[in-house]
């Protein structure tokens, strides 16, 4: 994928998760354009916690695809799985927890 790919995106979001014991950890990747550079978004932590977060900017979109994808190998060799991102509880919450869903047998 090139830069040039992109300009037909608003913005591009992953979703990853580590389940595996005794991992219960997300990830989550968001790139978007803005007037005058484009941001890379990283929220990290553990599942049902809203996490932590980190801002890149950068000047060109080839840097920022860069980066994007260097991030995105990372994730995959530490043992993350790409998933769809969890609903949201509330427009408040950032995360919630997909296990005490599954447990309560609700969809």
């Amino acid at each position: 994928m090139n830069a040039m790919e992109f300009d037909s995106f608003d913005s591009l979001d992953l979703y990853f998760e580590n389940t595996t014991p005794p991992h219960r950890k997300f990830y989550r990747l968001t790139l978007e354009p803005s007037l005058f550079y484009v941001r890379l978004h990283r929220q990290w932590g553990r599942i049902g916690t809203r996490g932590r977060q980190k801002d890149d900017l950068y000047d060109t979109w080839p840097e920022a695809i860069k980066a994007f994808r260097s991030l995105i190998r990372r994730r995959l060799r530490h043992g993350y799985r790409t998933c769809s991102p969890p609903r949201r509880a509330s427009d408040n919450s950032a995360t919630h927890d997909r296990a005490a869903l599954r447990a309560s047998g609700k969809p």
